[in-house]
């Protein structure tokens, strides 16, 4: 067990009263068990085990019909009461640690820091203690809690899961395939629920399938894709990385940056650019810039329509041929300022 809690831990355990109450009522592990993979979302093991089980849904593992205890689905993503854990942990025979690495409070060590607008130092090791994701984090940084985005090419694996990271805002493409993540159902148009019973099947009109979704790969140049990486890589997810964008970044500055100092100057320059341009404005630039391969136009016409997207790209796109790329956008940046615009 880890040393000690933080004070959201105590008020939800005060606000937890259907919480199991003595170690007798703690489950035997579950004879089937699914191994946890890199990076994988709880909700995804916890449906794989149930899988294994003969279980149709994995919520008969959160309410068993004993009632002895019960965990809400809602809670999984950022689990923190302490009787949740010891519950999973018996139930998956995994550790404290092993199963906060497969919620959202993974990030919490370097976001939270990021978000009090810290300077930029060496994280502390995230399991000193366990750090809880605030709410305005959350909201800041992933989808909703009850979606998610998917990869078709992931879920037509045989050893198929969902990641944490496709629950990412800025993470439009899956880093192994390069295609765009799936956000809704092909068929109904639905949101792709993260606790959904099947993995690759709506929830809703349970005949979409997210595996047959069309999907082609972004250019592995494009500064969208490389930003990507980049933000997953400050984040702690360990990928390989396209023999194209690693010499992009072989010449940019970002590639010398520790994580916590990345993530500190993409919150800083994106929130800059973001109140001093209208959306109008930075989608003209970056077409003014040439910032994207014309290959890729698009398959990204739709991104272009939301300006966190826009704002991510331009940030890349600058800092991969700096100082050439950031004296070529002064230059468009004046201009804008000109007629005829």
């Amino acid at each position: 067990m880890l040393a000690k809690r933080g004070q959201s831990l105590e008020r939800n355990e005060s606000m937890n009263t259907d919480r199991i109450v003595n170690d007798a009522d703690l489950p035997s592990p579950l004879p089937q068990r699914a191994v946890p993979s890199p990076d994988e979302d709880l909700f995804s093991l916890l449906r794989r085990s149930a899988s294994r089980m003969g279980y149709p849904d994995f919520r008969w593992l959160l309410r068993p019909q004993e009632n002895t205890w019960s965990i809400r689905d809602t809670e999984i993503p950022l689990l923190s009461a302490k009787n949740d854990y010891e519950v999973l942990e018996h139930l998956l025979m995994l550790s404290e640690e092993e199963l906060y690495s497969h919620t959202l409070h993974r990030f919490a060590s370097l976001l939270e820091r990021v978000q009090r607008h810290q300077p930029p130092a060496e994280p502390a090791n995230p399991f000193t203690y366990l750090i809880w994701l605030s709410s305005m984090s959350q909201n800041t940084y992933f989808l909703p809690i009850r979606s998610i985005r998917v990869c078709s090419f992931c879920l037509q694996e045989q050893n198929c899961y969902d990641r944490l990271y496709w629950r990412l805002q800025l993470i439009f493409h899956c880093p192994h395939h390069r295609v765009r993540l799936l956000e809704t159902c092909p068929a109904c148009d639905a949101p792709i629920a993260a606790n959904r019973r099947s993995p690759y099947h709506c929830s809703r009109c349970q005949q979409g399938d997210y595996r047959t979704a069309d999907a082609v790969p972004i250019t592995p140049g494009n500064p969208l894709y490389v930003g990507e990486l980049l933000l997953l890589k400050a984040l702690g997810i360990a990928l390989p990385i396209h023999e194209i964008a690693s010499k992009l970044l072989s010449s940019s500055p970002l590639s010398t940056l520790s994580d916590i100092s990345y993530l500190y100057l993409l919150r800083a320059v994106t929130s800059g650019l973001d109140a001093i341009f209208s959306h109008q404005e930075l989608f003209l630039l970056l077409k003014m810039l040439y910032a994207f391969p014309p290959e890729d136009s698009a398959l990204l016409q739709d991104l272009y329509q939301e300006k966190r997207a826009v704002v991510f790209l331009l940030f890349h796109w600058l800092f991969l041929a700096w100082p050439t790329h950031f004296s070529t956008f002064l230059d468009a940046w004046y201009s804008l300022t000109t007629p005829p615009y």
